[in-house]
């Protein structure tokens, strides 16, 4: 054997043994070569995703244990996907390996008018009334915590996102803080315990009141029992339950001296 031939037959023996150590790279190389696709998530049933394209028809995907989802860039699951959020499905063939999801931006705020188990309705601050269906799988959150329908009450003050496939059911629901923690409305009822206000047109919000709230009557020190029916009022409840401070605005005919006989 020629030296080039001794050379050559060593050389094929190394390039045989790089090949063998780095087969699984290249064998990963050489698979499908990855795709994405972009649309709307119109259902999922089981491990089936289908997704609306514009115009075209439905696109399905079949969805793996071993497929990354991330929703929001969290990660989650594809149970967690509802119709109406923004997806890129990555895919390797015809293999899922990936799901990028964000929730959609569809949203409403207003003042709880009704609210039962199936259902919740809102005004908003234009006066117009809004109604969603609720279920089970409604996400409810009460001031940032995890929460129940049955913890929401006429008249607090919601974020509800729901979704442009499904826009009468309500995907989520979240009871927000009045900014400030201030409540502003009319009067309708008071006593020694609560204090309830017309916060919108039929809308009311009933607050406790703490024994040591500050009550204010045309911005000077006053009694909770010179408190009236009619009057305009903001309330300071940072928990959005309770009372701790109240200023009120006199009705014609009613200030200082008019409340004195009181």
């Amino acid at each position: 054997m020629t030296l080039r031939h001794r050379s050559a037959t060593v050389f094929l023996a190394l390039l045989s043994m790089l090949l063998s150590l780095c087969s699984p790279d290249c064998a990963r190389a050489a698979g499908p070569p990855l795709t994405m696709a972009s649309g709307i998530v119109a259902a999922v049933n089981g491990a089936t995703l289908a997704v609306r394209q514009g115009d075209k028809p439905l696109a399905t995907y079949n969805v793996s244990p071993a497929t990354k989802i991330l929703i929001d860039g969290k990660v989650s699951q594809l149970a967690a996907l509802m119709p109406g959020y923004v997806v890129n499905v990555q895919n390797a063939g015809d293999a899922t390996t990936a799901i990028y999801a964000r929730t959609p931006d569809t949203e409403a705020w207003g003042v709880v008018t009704v609210i039962t188990d199936t259902a919740i309705s809102i005004v908003d601050r234009s006066g117009d009334g809004h109604s969603f269906s609720i279920s089970p799988a409604t996400a409810v959150t009460l001031y940032t915590k995890p929460a129940k329908a049955s913890n929401i009450k006429s008249g607090m003050l919601t974020d509800i996102k729901f979704t442009l496939v499904n826009p009468n059911a309500a995907v989520s629901v979240s009871v927000v803080r009045p900014d400030g923690g201030v409540i502003r409305g009319k009067i309708t009822a008071v006593s020694s315990a609560s204090i309830t206000l017309e916060t919108l047109p039929g809308s009311t919000m009933t607050l406790k009141i703490d024994p040591a709230a500050a009550v204010l009557i045309d911005m000077k020190p006053a009694k909770l029992s010179l408190l009236t029916v009619g009057e305009q009022a903001e309330v300071t409840a940072v928990d959005g339950a309770t009372a701790t401070a109240i200023s009120a605005m006199s009705l014609p005919g009613k200030g200082d001296n008019a409340r004195k006989g009181r």
